[in-house]
C-alpha cells in the first residue's frame, strides 16, 4: 500500500494485490482431446492385433487337430497290424528270480489291515501296465498257493 498525501492508504489493485495472487494455468482442452484420441487409437490398434492373433490361433488349432487325427490313424494301423511303434532293443537285464515276490510280500506287510489287488498294483507302480498288472496277479496266486499270503474279503494279508 502506498500512502497518499491526505494520510489514507491509496490501494492499487494491480500493484498491491498481485504478489499475493497465484496464477493458475490450465492445460488447453486440446491436450485432453489429443490424449483421449491417442487412447482410442491405441485401443483400436490392440483390438486389431488381438483379432489377428485369434485368427492365427484358430489356424494353429485346426492344424494341430489334423496332426492329431493322422497320429491316431497311425496308432490304429499299428494296433490292427499288432506292429507297435519301433523301439530300441532292450539292453537291461531281468530282475533276479523271486525279487518280485519279495517286493510284493514287503508291500503287503506295510498294510496290517490288508491291501486290495488294485491298491497293490498302484503301490507297485504298475497301474495301466497290463504286463505289470498280470505279473502282480500271477505272483499273488503263487504266494497264496504257497501260504506266504492269505486273502480275505478281497484283501491280501501277510502270513
Amino acid at each position: 500500500f502506498s500512502d497518499s498525501s491526505d494520510g489514507f492508504a491509496n490501494f492499487n489493485r494491480e500493484r498491491d494485490f498481485a504478489p499475493f495472487c497465484y496464477i493458475v494455468r490450465s492445460e488447453p482442452e486440446t491436450t485432453m482431446t489429443d490424449f483421449a484420441k491417442m487412447i482410442i487409437e491405441e485401443r483400436e490398434r490392440l483390438a486389431s492385433r488381438r483379432a489377428t492373433v485369434l485368427a492365427q490361433r484358430d489356424s494353429i488349432d485346426t492344424e494341430l487337430a489334423a496332426i492329431d487325427r493322422e497320429m491316431k490313424a497311425i496308432e490304429a494301423y499299428e494296433k490292427a497290424k499288432n506292429v507297435g511303434p519301433a523301439t530300441a532293443p532292450k539292453t537291461g537285464s531281468r530282475a533276479p528270480r523271486g525279487s518280485r515276490q519279495q517286493e510284493i510280500i514287503a508291500t503287503i506287510a506295510k498294510y496290517p489291515d490288508g491291501i486290495t489287488r488294485g491298491d497293490l498294483i498302484e503301490a507297485m507302480g504298475v497301474k495301466d501296465d497290463k504286463a505289470g498288472e498280470q505279473s502282480v496277479s500271477n505272483v499273488l496266486n503263487t504266494l497264496k498257493k504257497s501260504d506266504k499270503v492269505t486273502s480275505r474279503d478281497g484283501r491280501y494279508f501277510s502270513v
